[in-house]
């Protein structure tokens, strides 16, 4: 297990901060700021709540999430979205096996722009709480 935290700006409690633990290093002062208020000071004034993982890095629990979206999508609405793809021309007929292979990166793709706009949705809201 890993150690972590989660950070959140103490003047609106949201976790759209932004913060660097090498800004700082030399007058032991890093800053932080909100990007969902007006919010700016140091790091250590960030409100933090420690919790463990199971994961490597930020970027294989980013991944995870991935996954688990793609999966998700592909049982609930595989086979329809399969059809559509291939009425618009996304997959064209071939051997069942490429077809397959197409259709699996296809998917791939749907789960990394959904994860995008999922995350920028999310920091408008966050943004839009604070208002």
């Amino acid at each position: 297990m890993a150690d972590a935290s989660t950070k959140f700006c103490p003047k609106c409690s949201s976790s759209l901060v932004s913060f660097s633990v090498l800004d700082g290093t030399m007058t032991g002062t890093s800053s932080a700021s909100c990007g969902a208020c007006s919010w700016k000071g140091a790091l250590n004034e960030l409100l933090s709540v420690p919790f463990q993982h199971d994961f490597t890095s930020d970027e294989a629990m980013l991944h995870q999430l991935k996954v688990e979206l793609r999966n998700t999508i592909a049982k609930g609405a595989g086979t329809d979205l399969a059809k559509l793809l291939m009425r618009w021309g996304f997959v064209s007929q071939g051997k069942p096996e490429d077809m397959k292979v197409r259709l699996s990166r296809l998917l791939e793709a749907l789960a990394t722009g959904a994860l995008r706009e999922l995350l920028l949705e999310r920091e408008k809201i966050e943004k839009e709480v604070v208002r």
